[in-house]
């Protein structure tokens, strides 16, 4: 499995979260059928942005939810384990957010 450094992290302006990685462009991703997306522009991986579920019995995916997902889409598809580092850069969001998505990574 081949590891690879995040250089990003946000919450972009539609409320969904993207992660940049520090190398790879993940042109293919949809293919992991998970709902994650790659912003070529940006060179980034892209979430949907968290909203009320369909159904009132499932359950409501939030920010740290939606980054496990990009990493396990990255890891799935590509075989890229993705890693926060020191140097990561955190954009977009409260101290609150930010403690979340960072043990939803050191989580995975």
């Amino acid at each position: 499995m081949q590891s690879e450094g995040i250089a990003e992290v946000g919450i972009d302006p539609a409320g969904g979260v993207y992660v940049r990685p520090s190398a790879t462009s993940f042109v293919h991703i949809y293919r992991a059928a998970m709902q994650i997306g790659w912003d070529a522009h940006r060179h980034c991986l892209t979430s949907p942005t968290p909203k009320e579920p369909a159904y009132s019995d499932w359950p409501r995916w939030t920010h740290a939810d939606w980054l496990r997902q990009i990493v396990a889409a990255a890891k799935d598809e590509y075989g890229i384990e993705l890693r926060a580092l020191v140097n990561t850069h955190w954009v977009g969001m409260d101290e609150p957010l930010l403690s979340e998505l960072k043990a939803a990574l050191g989580a995975i």
